[in-house]
């Protein structure tokens, strides 16, 4: 029994990461310095290529240390992703977008905590450039104990989960897909697997990764907060969550617009008054 323990304390996953990327102004190439930097070395790179052009193509030439599977996919985040499971054969699955960096020992510490804590779904922070976190997360490791944490902890980039067969994204909701679900796909996912074989998920509190922040106007964020709100409506009924879930979730954005207009601040005002849009249909 010790030896079988030994072994899997020790084991060496495979990791299928799935970057699914769209747009001219792209940060692929970084995304794929940082992995070449990797001191963990057992993974493999499959790019989801929605772009009709084939620039993407030129760049990963340079990177050759690195084995990378290119598909060129149709538009829709959990279109392409799907499309990336279906050629995967890691152990366990990465979800990663053109605009992150990851520090030199990501894989190494995602391998030793998968064998130590035995988890299925591993999950961690996201930060940008000046180290702020992206969303409130637990000040030390734990693991979630039930679904609505689920949603507070794990976004669309923070989070490793196993080769579950049934592991597929709901091509209606996502960025890119054709409905007004632009957000959610990855927690769907999440209280899919959650539901059907109980994973142990354990949230990491050292672990992060860089998101490179991008300027967007105005009205289009305006735009994107609502969409998200609207996705986020979409899971939840979907799901089936409890009323005081919907209920706390609703009330905290009415708090932050009010706490807005009080501290003068309309733009986020603006900001939280589209996610409360798309959100307020959720009874």
């Amino acid at each position: 029994m010790q030896k079988i323990l030994f072994r899997r304390k020790n084991k060496k996953n495979l990791f299928s990461i799935i970057c699914a990327t769209l747009g001219k102004e792209n940060n692929l190439f970084k995304l794929c310095e940082s992995l070449q930097s990797q001191n963990y070395k057992k993974f493999e790179l499959i790019i989801c290529d929605q772009n009709k052009e084939n620039f993407n193509r030129v760049t990963i030439k340079k990177f050759k240390k690195i084995k990378i599977k290119f598909l060129k996919t149709k538009i829709g985040l959990s279109k392409s992703r799907n499309q990336g499971i279906k050629v995967a054969s890691g152990d366990f699955f990465i979800f990663l977008d053109d605009d992150i960096l990851l520090k030199k020992n990501y894989l190494k510490k995602i391998n030793l905590y998968l064998n130590k804590t035995n988890c299925d779904i591993l999950c961690y922070k996201v930060k940008n450039l000046n180290k702020k976190n992206l969303l409130n997360y637990p000040n030390s490791n734990k693991y979630l104990l039930n679904q609505y944490e689920i949603f507070n902890y794990i976004s669309s980039v923070s989070f490793v989960i196993k080769n579950y067969k049934s592991l597929n994204f709901d091509e209606k909701i996502g960025l890119g897909s054709k409905s007004k679900y632009q957000s959610g796909e990855e927690t769907d996912l999440i209280l899919k697997i959650y539901k059907k074989y109980k994973p142990r998920i354990f949230f990491l509190s050292t672990l992060y990764i860089f998101h490179l922040e991008k300027n967007i106007k105005f009205l289009s964020m305006i735009k994107k907060n609502y969409f998200y709100g609207c996705g986020w409506r979409y899971v939840v009924n979907k799901r089936e969550l409890n009323l005081k879930f919907k209920f706390n979730y609703i009330f905290k954005i009415i708090l932050n617009i009010f706490f807005h207009i009080a501290t003068l601040n309309f733009k986020k005002a603006c900001f939280s008054f589209a996610t409360f849009l798309g959100r307020s249909n959720v009874f």
